[in-house]
């Protein structure tokens, strides 16, 4: 029973693992028709066959997930309640909804975007002053991360594109803080010391 569950709820898994496979097979075998053939029509017609059939494979893999979480589910069920309830039309009927109930649970839990879930989450967490939770404000790599929400905005970007939250860390003067690239400079500054603006 929990095995079904397993096997639904990582549908999109079985989805993603067979388009990446039949992706690759379909350049294959793309690459192979132009090798022998050299005949751009050859290798576009192949090239387009395999990429269909890849997609209508990936999303029959994803249906069979589903199909064989159900499967396994209801023979879950009716292992553990059919030496209790004995084995009646009515409660295979029964235990077949029941599967179906838990299916379509493991299908939509399978289906959320946790990473867009918890981020008001970990927000929430953070406007409550709980450690540990937030993104240090400032400079990473290309961008400023928004100490709010997290989400990387493009260097030069006073306000987080996402949420509006000030990415000008407090108590430094704004002065300070290079318009162009968002480096914070001394007090007295004339110039901006990563990218040489004048402030």
């Amino acid at each position: 029973m929990v095995l079904g569950f397993v096997i639904a709820f990582a549908h999109r898994l079985y989805f993603v693992v067979e388009l990446i496979s039949g992706l690759a097979i379909t350049f294959i075998v793309s690459y192979s028709v132009w090798f022998v053939s050299q005949n751009l029509m050859w290798t576009a017609v192949a090239f387009i066959l395999f990429l269909l059939g890849t997609i209508a494979s990936a999303s029959v893999a994803s249906m069979l997930a589903v199909v064989d979480g159900f499967l396994v589910s209801w023979l879950g069920i009716a292992a553990i309640t059919v030496p209790s309830q004995g084995l009646s039309s009515e409660w295979i009927f029964t235990s077949a909804i029941m599967a179906a109930v838990l299916v379509g649970v493991a299908v939509g839990l399978g289906s959320l975007d946790f990473e867009r879930l918890s981020i008001p989450l970990f927000a929430s967490l953070r406007r409550r002053g709980r450690q540990g939770w937030s993104i240090q404000p400032g400079r990473q790599r290309a961008g400023l991360v928004c100490s709010t929400c997290g989400f990387m905005n493009r260097p030069g970007t006073r306000f987080c594109t996402r949420d509006g939250t000030s990415l000008i860390p407090m108590g430094i003067p704004k002065s300070n803080v290079c318009p162009n690239c968002g480096t914070t400079n001394r007090p007295k500054a004339s110039y901006c010391r990563r990218c040489r603006t004048s402030l």
